[in-house]
Formats: structure tokens, C-alpha cells, sequence
């Protein structure tokens, strides 16, 4: 899945990836993938308390999300900043991906 997950040092989550250098934080797939697994977990329970099938396979629906016009805005497109290799920019970059979810918005959007 190419999106962003936003890092929230004091949180427990970044805690538990710091890195073994003091003061450094792990910005990977090592922390990225259990949180989407979370919101996955989260939308999928919302979606079947709504009456609808259970998510199954997330990322087709995800990028459905973000090339359609929805509802809700499912995304924040982050447009600035760079990796140090790369810039940050208007819809899909290499820094960001599809941006930033917003899971409010990406179930509402997949329960509509």
C-alpha cells in the first residue's frame, strides 16, 4: 500500500519502533503495517455492523478511493516535504504515496 502513516512520537505505537539508536524512530513497513492492519480491523468492523460484507482484500478498495471523487475525502494529499531523495507533491509521489487516510471518511466512503 503506498500511503502515508503519520508518526506520533509520544505515542505508544512509536515507542514501541524506536529504533536501537537513541533518539532515532523507525519510519517503515515495520511500524506501517500492524497500524494498517489495526484500521483495517476497525473499518471491517464498522462496515459489517452497517449490514455490508466483511473487507476482505483492503488495498484494491483503498486505491478505488483515491482515484474516484467520494463523499468523504478518504485522503490528505501531503504536497510538502521530501524523503531526501525525492519531493513530495500534488495526488501519488514517492515520498507520500495516495497521502495520509483518514478512516473516518474511508469507511464511510466504502459503506456508502
Amino acid at each position: 500500500m503506498d500511503a502515508q502513516v503519520e508518526e506520533l512520537p509520544l505515542s505508544m505505537a512509536a515507542q514501541a519502533a524506536a529504533a536501537t539508536v537513541p533518539g532515532e524512530w523507525e519510519r517503515a513497513t515495520s511500524l506501517a503495517a500492524p497500524l494498517w492492519a489495526g484500521m483495517a480491523a476497525v473499518v471491517d468492523q464498522y462496515l459489517v455492523a452497517n449490514g455490508k460484507p466483511h473487507l476482505g482484500f483492503f488495498s484494491p478498495a483503498l486505491y478505488t478511493l483515491s482515484r474516484l471523487a467520494q463523499p468523504f475525502p478518504a485522503y490528505h494529499d501531503i504536497t510538502v516535504g521530501t524523503n531526501g531523495a525525492y519531493p513530495a507533491g500534488p495526488n501519488w509521489d514517492y515520498v507520500t504515496g495516495i497521502g495520509s487516510p483518514d478512516l473516518w471518511n474511508v469507511a464511510r466512503d466504502l459503506n456508502g
